[in-house]
């Protein structure tokens, strides 16, 4: 009787490993085809596009199966929402270096706040930052970005602050501004 009941044991034992493996990799699967993993993509390709001196400080964003924990509980200057959509991305002062080209801002639909400030970021500030359409707080001040305002930043709908000071940018304040009503705080000062 004994040795039925250890037999058992054994069965039950396998069945469960076999379940828990067959469900972290079903929940990889589902997070790479899921908003979420839209997301973390977009944030992996533009952590690539940084100088890798930069990569070093971002050594948290990776999706590797071995790393079981969901990355918004482990991805630096990550955070997400009940549902794991990215909701802040807060990089202030992380020393990165790069440019904002490639950060697929039409992937992030439910991104409230964006800190990109007091770092080494170049280059202009891409006319698509106007596909953040939910986001309320906009940090890039401390960085040298130059060129013009774009003017898609006055489709930022729900934008309460944009700071933008401290930058190279140049040109003329665009008059789309005036369409952020609900702007609580503006700074454009270098």
């Amino acid at each position: 009787m004994a040795s039925f009941i250890q037999i058992v044991k054994l069965k039950v034992l396998l069945f469960v490993i076999a379940l828990l493996s067959s469900s972290s990799v079903a929940v990889f699967a589902s997070l790479a085809n899921s908003e979420n993993g839209q997301e973390l993509g977009a944030l992996l390709k533009w952590k690539d596009s940084l100088d890798k001196s930069s990569s070093d400080l971002l050594s948290s964003w990776d999706l590797s199966p071995s790393n079981a924990t969901p990355p918004c509980d482990r991805w630096f200057g990550i955070t997400c929402d009940k549902f794991g959509s990215i909701i802040h991305i807060n990089l202030t002062s992380s020393q990165l270096k790069g440019t904002l080209q490639n950060f697929n801002f039409i992937s992030f639909p439910n991104l409230l706040s964006l800190d990109l400030s007091n770092n080494s970021l170049y280059g202009t500030i891409p006319t698509h930052i106007s596909n953040l359409s939910e986001l309320s707080y906009l940090d890039l001040s401390a960085n040298n970005l130059n060129g013009f305002i774009p003017e898609s930043v006055g489709n930022l709908a729900n934008l309460n602050i944009l700071y933008l000071n401290i930058n190279q940018l140049s040109g003329s304040i665009p008059p789309t501004i005036g369409n952020l009503t609900k702007l609580t705080g503006l700074h454009f000062v270098t």
